[in-house]
């Protein structure tokens, strides 16, 4: 039986760091710095994506979708329970559970979806950037009512 090595203190506090910054910027409208948390070819799979999306552009994209100004409902990613390992190559591996909250001005938060993070980091020239995730809902998205922004070819 492997055990897994927990990453150190520092890195932990590193992780926690990028995932408070990526969250803060989707739900603030700035996808560039969403972006920004993933290496330059990072790849991103969610039930909101369909599929997989990679690269910067296509995540840029998807994250301008959850801008305030773009919809009545306001969103808060919040991501807790971090559990990160290192690898025999030297990146790292996380876990971690997520929450979809959504609101409208003067109403109280509902929490639209919590699912697992499945991640894979990077240490890059900028610090730790993810180079994929992938997000498993705990309600499959035709049950679990609004879990975020329409497909732009939904809109149609």
């Amino acid at each position: 039986m492997s055990t897994k090595e927990p990453v150190s203190h520092e890195i932990y506090v590193e992780l926690q760091r990028l995932y408070a910054v990526q969250a803060h910027a989707i739900d603030a409208g700035d996808a560039r710095g969403w972006a920004e948390t993933f290496t330059s070819e990072g790849s991103f799979e969610s039930p909101t994506t369909n599929g997989r999306i990679a690269g910067s552009a296509e995540l840029a994209t998807f994250a301008a979708r959850y801008a305030p100004d773009r919809q009545s409902t306001r969103f808060r990613h919040w991501m807790n329970q971090l559990e990160a390992y290192r690898e025999p190559d030297g990146s790292v591996t996380a876990l971690s559970y997520g929450a979809l909250l959504g609101f409208e001005d003067g109403e109280s938060p509902t929490v639209l979806r919590t699912s697992l993070h499945r991640d894979r980091l990077e240490r890059t020239e900028r610090g730790w950037r993810i180079v994929s995730r992938l997000i498993e809902p705990d309600v499959s998205p035709a049950n679990s009512g609004n879990g975020g922004p329409a497909r732009q070819d939904e809109d149609s």
